[in-house]
């Protein structure tokens, strides 16, 4: 018998649903964003807490909202409403675009230049509560968060076992599965399983890599090394050009990251083995994929073609919304406008300037990479808030643990976040919550044998 409470299983469904796309019954025309599946039961998920705790308002209590595991994410927002007053002073929201016609009134009135900024920061602190805050009260025994696993390991297992099937029909011409259930397009010949695009499937697999991993951890057991080859062959196959730029990302997160430890053989080793293979994973991805070659190719005269104002050529064109906020923070270095590089636009600005530069303005136009948005839209400064927001509380929690774990662990978080940073997704905001779910109970344990020498606030 099941003995986790029905809200917990409602939430445990939205919550591992939310990164797996093909779920999206409604597009963004209709409803202002995505309607999957996962999106109505949080919906649920919020109205029963409501419910529950206005009838009975006792039992159910944030502690400590600043403590020391939430603080860098609740200075990035700080900086990020800072840099989106300072936005609106200097213009970074002025946009006299007027969004596709195609879309429903209330979609038109949630992706206008009035509401959608403010929007954007709703989401931001939304994401935080729902994903990093609430797993905390939801799964918080040890029956939910088992619970939790269970789920996410047959739906990945699945994605997994139907990305596989569907990419060996599409090589022979016949598609069968979808990007979504909302527009049922086929997306060829790449493996994406029931993540949505290839590219989405490339963060869901490191993200379903880091969480069997915390699972397999929590059981005490070894994660199966077939199953980790597969991720990574599934991974190749997406032929993902902001996977491989995530690659690149966590490549460069985890140079920084070796600096700051103690060096020794195994630092070493590892400062060699880690970068090599993922070079050599890069390069076998790129050799072997004629559309990442010709990406690779189409990148040759791109500066130039942005400072003649030319139309960019197709492949880059498709990587648009990531380029033109980064050329605009080069135009802004060059004027020495040093405030928007430090602290950024504020939060949606990204979209505006996409649609400033983009021949094809009219949309919502989004970077797909989080790391180009947060760096256009919080600076360097947020950016850095923003990464140790979900870096910082792994390192802290796995102090007294086993060191050959703890490294696991921070490089598997190193590399969720490179992948998420080179395309966004709700992937990391996930881990992070179930991550200090399941720490949580290690942490008291610690505590009452005196194995816990640092002051650890609640959770």
């Amino acid at each position: 018998m099941n003995k986790t409470p029905l809200i917990s299983r409602i939430y445990i469904w939205s919550v591992v649903l939310e990164t797996l796309l093909f779920f999206v019954i409604s597009d963004r025309l209709t409803a202002g964003i995505g309607g999957n599946v996962s999106r109505i039961l949080q919906g649920i998920v919020l109205i029963a807490i409501m419910l529950k705790y206005f009838i009975k308002p006792v039992g159910f209590r944030i502690k400590n909202i600043t403590n020391q595991f939430y603080q860098n994410y609740l200075i990035y927002l700080g900086i990020a409403f800072v840099a989106g007053l300072v936005g609106v002073v200097s213009g970074s929201y002025e946009s006299s675009v007027s969004l596709t016609s195609g879309q429903s009134y209330f979609a038109n009135l949630l992706n206008s230049a009035a509401v959608r900024q403010v929007f954007e920061y709703v989401i931001a602190i939304y994401y935080f509560i729902y994903f990093i805050v609430l797993p905390r009260y939801m799964l918080k025994t040890e029956a939910a968060l088992l619970n939790f696993f269970s789920v996410f390991r047959t739906m990945f297992i699945i994605s997994l076992v139907v990305g596989v099937v569907d990419l060996a029909f599409a090589v022979g011409g016949i598609n069968l599965v979808p990007r979504s259930i909302a527009d049922w397009v086929y997306v060829g010949g790449r493996f994406h399983g029931l993540a949505g695009e290839p590219r989405d499937a490339f963060v869901y697999l490191f993200f379903g890599l880091a969480i069997l991993h915390l699972e397999a951890y929590m059981k005490k057991r070894s994660l199966n090394k077939f199953l980790v080859i597969a991720i990574i062959a599934a991974a190749i196959m997406t032929q993902s050009a902001s996977g491989l730029i995530g690659l690149a990302i966590f490549l460069g997160l985890y140079t920084i990251y070796s600096f700051t430890k103690a060096i020794n053989i195994r630092t070493i080793f590892s400062m060699i083995a880690i970068p090599t293979l993922v070079v050599t994973l890069i390069y076998i991805s790129i050799i072997n994929s004629p559309r990442l070659t010709a990406y690779l190719e189409s990148t040759s005269d791109l500066w130039y073609i942005l400072e003649s104002g030319n139309e960019l050529p197709y492949y880059m064109l498709m990587q648009s919304p990531n380029i033109y906020p980064l050329y605009d923070l080069t135009v802004k270095a060059r004027e020495l406008n040093i405030l928007p590089i430090l602290i950024g636009s504020g939060l949606g600005s990204a979209s505006v300037i996409n649609n400033q530069y983009s021949p094809h303005a009219g949309d919502l136009i989004n970077p797909h990479s989080q790391l180009v948005r947060t760096l256009f839209e919080s600076g360097i400064v947020g950016t850095l808030f923003f990464i140790m927001s979900f870096l910082y509380p792994v390192k802290q929690l796995t102090q007294h643990i086993a060191t050959k774990d703890r490294h696991t662990f921070i490089i598997l978080t190193l590399l969720l976040l490179g992948c998420f940073m080179g395309h966004r997704s709700a992937a990391p905001f996930i881990f992070l919550g179930i991550f200090l779910s399941a720490f949580h109970p290690l942490i008291q344990i610690n505590k009452e044998t005196g194995l816990q020498t640092h002051k650890s606030d609640s959770l």
